[in-house]
């Protein structure tokens, strides 16, 4: 069984797409930024950190922090959506460093500077939307040519990626519009299952920051 500690933003979606595909057996332990719950010394003791999403397998005794994290550890738990051969992997490896380490952080940076500032800085919002509008483009490209970001197949990259599809693009003021390849993919891994069960999940009573 997997302690799986989250709030319900992209990234904990992130990490909760990949716990159901994998079929993995998991408590949800919301965590409530706004109460401040991912600093207190309860959490902290299992992330000291302070930040979410982690993930605690009963099963191997390993803690696992982070959205890219999270996902290889399941795939290579389970043997899945990393791909058969290098050349695969490597392309797995390539988008879903992509989304972690340059999508997620633009829209967060987009997040902060659209919806949590008390001010608006222009500078900011104009880096992160050009940032998000570059990187969607991006992506876009890569889906005109292929019907899943690493190739023919669904893999850890798609899981990654759709929260910033479906929920993060959706602050944007025109969605997806201009992006059809993306919007075609999003509606494609929109109906997996396993995806439709980690978006469903709720956090009653959790308030999300913004």
């Amino acid at each position: 069984m997997i302690d799986f500690y989250w709030v319900p933003t992209a990234n904990g979606q992130r990490a909760a797409i990949m716990l159901e595909e994998t079929g993995e057996h998991y408590r949800l332990h919301p965590v409530d930024l706004m109460r401040g719950e991912h600093l207190a010394p309860e959490y902290l003791a299992v992330n000291p950190l302070g930040k979410t999403p982690t993930l605690v397998d009963d099963e191997t005794g390993v803690t696992v922090y982070g959205t890219l994290a999270i996902g290889l550890y399941l795939c290579d738990k389970h043997g899945v959506l990393l791909g058969d051969t290098l050349s695969a992997r490597a392309a797995v490896y390539h988008w879903a460093g992509l989304v972690a380490s340059d999508l997620s952080p633009a829209f967060t940076g987009q997040y902060v500077f659209n919806v949590m500032a008390p001010e608006r800085l222009e500078f900011p919002i104009r880096y992160f939307d050009e940032q998000i509008q570059r990187l969607l483009k991006v992506l876009d490209q890569r889906l005109a040519k292929t019907p899943f970001l690493a190739g023919e197949v669904y893999s850890l990259a798609d899981a990654l990626a759709y929260p910033a599809a479906a929920t993060s693009a959706a602050r944007l003021p025109e969605g997806l519009a201009g992006f059809p390849a993306l919007a075609r993919w999003q509606e494609t891994v929109g109906g997996r299952p396993p995806v439709q069960r980690a978006m469903a999940l709720r956090a009653d009573g959790v308030s999300v920051p913004g």
